[in-house]
């Protein structure tokens, strides 16, 4: 299990995870400016993983998620 803090300028957009392919692995709506989301890791190999926050005014943000 991961969780993933936010805190966004307006109260909508999308999480993403992506493998090093650059393959979506999951999307979640994110409904609330700021807050956590809890990723339910346990399907995922062992690697690196992109996260990726993306705000309806284009803003986003990324960070690396290691699964060991």
């Amino acid at each position: 299990m991961a969780t993933v803090s936010y805190e966004l300028s307006s109260d909508h957009g999308t999480l993403e995870v992506y493998d090093l392919a650059g393959r979506s692995i999951t999307e979640r709506d994110i409904t609330n400016a700021q807050g956590e989301l809890r990723l339910n890791t346990s399907s995922y190999e062992a690697g690196v993983y992109v996260v990726v926050v993306r705000q309806k005014n284009g803003y986003t943000m990324q960070q690396k998620l290691v699964i060991e």
